[in-house]
């Protein structure tokens, strides 16, 4: 799948159609339209200078790539992925591993038989 930066266009009805001047139509889906038409995207401008009611650029999102655009969840995966590696960030015997305070391990029974046997 191409990772082409699109012009990304919405509308403020979710669903819906653009005739152009030469009769394509522009299908919106999810309220979006993005595409790398110099034709498409001139004129879509141009509705958008003429204060067409629903269609307009969203600041900051004034650009898509081609395979977030396609795959709607594409974004939400890649989020999922960033947080779940995120959260695996940890130790892999870089640290030293030290006894568990109160816990007895056979050194420390060994040096208590070894002191009560001198003790003796």
């Amino acid at each position: 799948m191409s990772d082409t930066i699109l012009k990304l266009f919405k509308s403020s009805i979710p669903s819906c159609q653009y005739i152009m001047k030469n009769g394509k139509y522009i299908y919106f889906r999810d309220g979006k339209y993005a595409t790398d038409e110099v034709d498409e995207i001139e004129e879509l401008e141009a509705a958008i200078k003429a204060k067409h009611p629903h269609i307009f650029i969203s600041k900051g999102e004034e650009q898509i790539s081609a395979k977030k655009m396609n795959d709607p969840l594409a974004e939400i995966k890649e989020k999922a992925i960033a947080e779940y590696l995120a959260s695996q960030n940890r130790d892999m015997g870089t640290s030293e591993s030290k006894p568990l305070a109160g816990m007895a391990t056979s050194a420390s029974l060994q040096n208590l038989k070894e002191s009560n046997s001198k003790g003796k």
